[in-house]
């Protein structure tokens, strides 16, 4: 069943596609699964993992198998997840999962309910099936497109590193859809393009969901002849091209003419994930 990103890898998440830091210093992120009995929080807290004494000898995480790439905002295990075979004694039930960036202790990622309880009995293995741990934002996110989302699924999954992504700030003639591509009704005044947002986005908020905003205005090249009326923006990671968008969303209605710059303002949320 689909799982949840925890608070600290939605922030994570924020500065990766706003080019701000890197998941993991740009390396693959490790995931390791851990089995838990109760329902882990976004924070963190509440997960309660087999104690090797007294109801799961051998135990221990195991590395999120085969990650499927992300569609449509979502990724699952491509692969079986094999955990140690149980030794006495036996008793734990695992109605849940939780996924770590180390194989003790560590920071989670994301966490989820299984479709059906594990339990996991002495001198038995313990598995959990292909297609049991779906990762996926939830329906609460402002801002981030679908490209976006497989973007950011993709790196959090440990499937890849995501590589550079320089967040190029496109503006629009037209609010930008959630899966538009880049060049689709982009501004086309004399002078026009794309510009990098140089730092002028903050860090994103380390709470669920996680804003990301401006901290000084960004402004688009100044119009030399031609008009455009400008209603939306979007981010990439190209500065060119027929490309996918990451983020877009829509702004103050500008009419830009010649002496006039497309401007998302200071203190602009851009993007929000929960």
């Amino acid at each position: 069943m689909a799982g949840f990103v925890s608070t600290a890898y939605l922030q994570k998440a924020n500065d990766q596609v706003w080019n701000i830091a890197y998941m993991n210093g740009g390396a693959l992120v490790p995931v390791f699964i851990a089995l838990s009995s109760t329902l882990p929080t976004a924070a963190g807290g509440n997960v309660t993992e087999p104690n090797t004494g007294t109801n799961y000898g051998g135990y221990q995480r195991e590395a999120f198998q085969s990650p499927t790439t992300a569609s449509a905002g979502a990724c699952s295990n491509g692969g079986v997840i094999t955990f140690p075979t149980v030794g006495h004694p036996d008793g734990f039930v695992a109605g849940y999962y939780a996924a770590y960036n180390l194989s003790s202790g560590g920071t989670m990622i994301f966490a989820g309910t299984f479709s059906a309880a594990i339990t996991c009995k002495a001198s038995c293995p313990v598995f959990v099936p292909i297609g049991d741990i779906t990762l996926a934002f939830t329906d609460a996110i402002a801002g981030l497109t679908v490209a976006g989302a497989n973007y950011l699924i993709d790196i959090l999954s440990g499937r890849t590193t995501g590589g550079a992504n320089s967040a190029y700030i496109s503006f629009y003639t037209t609010l930008p859809t959630n899966s538009q591509v880049a060049n689709t009704n982009e501004a086309a005044y004399t002078s026009y393009a794309r510009t990098s947002h140089s730092g002028k986005i903050a860090a994103a908020t380390s709470a669920n969901p996680s804003v990301t905003a401006t901290n000084a205005e960004i402004d688009g090249p100044m119009a030399t002849a031609g008009t455009s009326t400008i209603v939306g923006w979007g981010a990439g990671p190209t500065a060119s091209g027929a490309t996918a968008l990451y983020l877009a969303g829509g702004c103050t209605s500008q009419v830009i003419g010649v002496g006039n710059a497309p401007a998302l303002g200071s203190a602009t949320n851009l993007s929000s994930l929960s």
